[in-house]
């Protein structure tokens, strides 16, 4: 830029120059510059679009079954956990105080009616016991001795009649030997009252040293022990728990509709998990007339059922699941339970296709457990139907593989 000053302070312009133009070649080459920025990114875009459609896709591995041949049970089950019961069990306290000096039995033993289950030590009553019986013996004795004094004297008063008769004896000596009589008499009587009185301490004593002993009040099982040898049994507290195990049963509340197709006779299957795992089997005995409505407003019928086990494992007051037999379908087709799914709106399986992709079949079922259900239609043993269904992102159409 170029210009004089002016005597005022501004710039007087003569010329103004901002560059030299561009020239044609310049301009060429920034266009072939950007050219080939387009090329290179629609090289890159159709490259990405090969890749997405080459790349091989994503596949699921899955678990497979097939359909399968056998017996399939329609079950029934209770409305909740029932518990075991026997119709006769004890709880045995003690009557007695005192340390217990012996325990023959333990948890779990069989033992029979009035079979000794533990004593306490009894030296005091057993001496008690001992006095009362000799005390027992003398009064005998001595009562024995009066009667035979009394068997004398009663002789010794016949004669007497006979010769105050016959003028023979004197008044006052027949009334003397009289007198006696009725003196041994009462006194006879006397000893009579001493001996019920000597026996009955003798019972009190016997009844005292027999609570030393604690018994079994009928055939069963020890099912719980509360004290130990060495302790002191105060008087109330329980020594020991016993069951008649003749007498199990188990009391279930049955859903009213299911409790409509159940009869005496039915075979049930009993688990507990306190038994790790070991089924239990029992028949129903009684199905109660009468349906009770429950706090919830649920409708149910109580249904006993006989034990079959003995097993000194079993205790009063164990939960235990119970499942009993409606029906038996005999060789039919069956698909495990978990496998199927629907609802009242039909009720499908997902097997895998001849291209390893995921597709619905819809089935007709019969008879169903938790274990297994009866397949009518819908797929044969040539389909893969898939087991693991509660995978992620399986859903018709999606590619899988079959786990080895």
């Amino acid at each position: 830029m170029r210009g004089d000053f002016c005597k005022n302070g501004y710039f007087k312009s003569k010329s103004f120059s901002v560059g030299p133009e561009p020239s044609r070649r310049q301009k060429g080459s920034k266009l072939r510059k950007a050219s080939g920025a387009l090329k290179i990114l629609a090289a890159i875009l159709v490259g990405c679009l090969i890749l997405a459609v080459a790349w091989p896709r994503k596949t699921i591995p899955v678990e497979t079954v097939r359909l399968q041949q056998g017996d399939v049970e329609e079950l029934s089950t209770p409305l909740s956990n029932a518990a075991i019961q026997a119709e006769r069990y004890a709880r045995i306290k003690s009557v007695a105080t005192g340390e217990i000096e012996k325990i023959y039995f333990r948890k779990g033993d069989r033992v029979k009616q009035n079979e000794l289950i533990l004593k306490t030590r009894n030296k005091e009553e057993s001496a008690r016991l001992q006095l009362a019986e000799a005390n027992l013996a003398a009064g005998a004795a001595t009562m024995e001795q009066a009667r035979i004094k009394i068997g004398s004297t009663q002789r010794e008063l016949e004669r007497a009649k006979e010769l105050h008769k016959a003028n023979l004896l004197s008044q006052s000596s027949f009334d003397q030997i009289k007198t006696e009589m009725e003196v041994l008499a009462q006194s006879l009587n006397v000893q009579e009252s001493n001996l019920k009185q000597l026996n009955a301490q003798l019972n009190i004593a016997r009844s005292a040293y027999e609570k030393t002993f604690v018994r079994a009040p009928f055939d069963g099982v020890v099912a719980d022990l509360h004290v130990e040898e060495g302790e002191y049994m105060v008087l109330g507290i329980p020594a020991y728990d016993i069951y008649d195990d003749n007498s199990i049963y188990v009391t279930a509340r049955f859903d009213e509709i299911d409790a409509a197709r159940l009869r005496p006779g039915m075979e049930a299957r009993m688990q507990a998990d306190a038994l790790a795992g070991r089924e239990l089997h029992g028949l129903i005995e009684s199905i109660s007339p009468v349906v009770d409505m429950d706090l919830k407003a649920g409708r149910g019928v109580d249904v006993r059922f006989g034990v079959r086990e003995k097993d000194p494992e079993i205790r009063i007051g164990m939960s235990v699941d119970i499942e009993v037999i409606i029906a038996v379908r005999k060789d039919v087709k069956y698909l495990p339970t978990s496998v199927i799914q629907g609802g009242e709106g039909g009720r499908f399986v997902l097997a895998i296709s001849s291209k390893n992709r995921v597709e619905k079949l819809p089935i007709a079922t019969g008879f169903s457990n938790w274990e297994r259900t009866e397949v009518l239609s819908g797929v044969d043993e040539s389909d893969r139907i898939i087991s693991s269904v509660n995978l992620p992102h399986l859903k018709e159409g999606a590619r899988v593989e079959v786990k080895e």
